[in-house]
């Protein structure tokens, strides 16, 4: 999926993440939190430092073209600058059940891609 304003915005756009095992093989349930979610976390983070404390104004002239350009920011910013703990329960979804995973666990070193979430079909709200 390509990251556009509307699909980030509209919160379609999923940060999912996945643990594998050393074959590659997917072993937990994959979740998925918005894209608007941590582009809002790295804007709080950026507006405090050039955008005289305005987040809006961050998130819309550096954060979202930065991440529409280079989706692989999104994942730099989620796993190096924020823990699952960040998210706002009401952000996070289960796409796909896989018993036993423990959330914070997996998010030490996920797997992860930018996904639809109209592409699964028993989305999970988490909160």
């Amino acid at each position: 999926m390509a990251l556009t304003i509307e699909n980030i915005m509209d919160g379609s756009a999923l940060f999912s993440f996945y643990g594998t095992d050393e074959a590659g093989e997917r072993t937990t349930e994959i979740f998925g939190a918005t894209v608007l979610a941590v582009a809002k976390n790295c804007a709080a983070y950026y507006a405090e430092r050039g955008h005289g404390g305005d987040v809006e104004a961050c998130l819309r002239d550096e954060v979202l073209p930065r991440f529409i350009a280079d989706e692989y920011q999104v994942y730099d910013w989620a796993t190096g600058n924020m823990n699952f703990e960040d998210f706002d329960p009401a952000d996070t979804f289960m796409l796909e059940d896989k018993p036993d995973t423990v959330i914070s666990d997996l998010w030490a070193n996920p797997q992860s891609q930018i996904v639809d979430r109209d592409d699964y079909q028993n989305v999970r709200a988490l909160g």
